[in-house]
Parts: structure tokens; C-alpha cells; sequence
């Protein structure tokens, strides 16, 4: 399987963040890029289907409002599976313990 907590805050965001979060942490870790800040999500999303194998997972955080439904339908999306690639039969929102939907769980077939 596959587990990440790639950088999702969006560009734009990142100077408004707790100073225990911005002064400790490298802006590399932090940046998600522009607009939603969905660009290390997408891709990891997108490329994992090449390196996971039928029955793996793809396990990942997100962040800011609505990534969790954005990256679903990025993934739904996907056109279909190449021939070294898998497809995902299962992609689930798993919520955080303040009951915020912030992970994603996606199982290979």
C-alpha cells in the first residue's frame, strides 16, 4: 500500500498560518499549490495506480474544505486503467476525530 500526507495547504493560505505550523515547518511540506492546493493530491492520486498491485490501498490526508470530494471525483474520473496500471474499486472518505472528513482511502482491483 501506499500512505502519504502530501502538502495540501493552498499558496495563497500559507501566510496565514499558526506560527507553531509556519515557522517550524519547510514551505516544501506545507505548499499545495495554487488555488484548492490539490497538486501533490492529484498527482499521488493519479501515478499511484502504476506502483499499487490488485487488493493494495491508496491512503492519504487532505486538508482545506472540499479537497476529500474534489480528489473522489479526481479520482472517479481517471480514465481507465492501463495495462500496468490498477484500477480503484473502492475510494472512502474517512473522517478525522473532530468528525471532519479529511482522509481518503482508495482500494485497488
Amino acid at each position: 500500500g501506499i500512505v502519504s500526507n502530501p502538502p495540501y495547504i493552498p499558496s495563497q493560505d500559507l501566510p496565514g498560518l499558526q506560527p507553531e505550523v509556519g515557522l517550524h515547518e519547510p514551505r516544501l511540506a506545507l505548499d499545495g499549490g495554487p488555488g484548492p492546493g490539490m497538486d501533490a493530491l492529484v498527482h499521488i492520486a493519479s501515478e499511484s495506480r502504476r506502483f499499487l498491485r490488485p487488493g493494495g490501498f491508496l491512503a492519504f490526508e487532505t486538508g482545506a474544505a472540499g479537497q476529500v470530494e474534489r480528489l473522489r471525483d479526481h479520482m472517479l474520473g481517471l480514465p481507465p486503467p492501463g495495462p500496468h496500471e490498477v484500477g480503484f474499486k473502492s475510494i472512502e472518505a474517512v473522517a478525522d476525530l473532530a468528525g471532519k472528513a479529511r482522509f481518503l482511502v482508495a482500494r485497488a482491483h
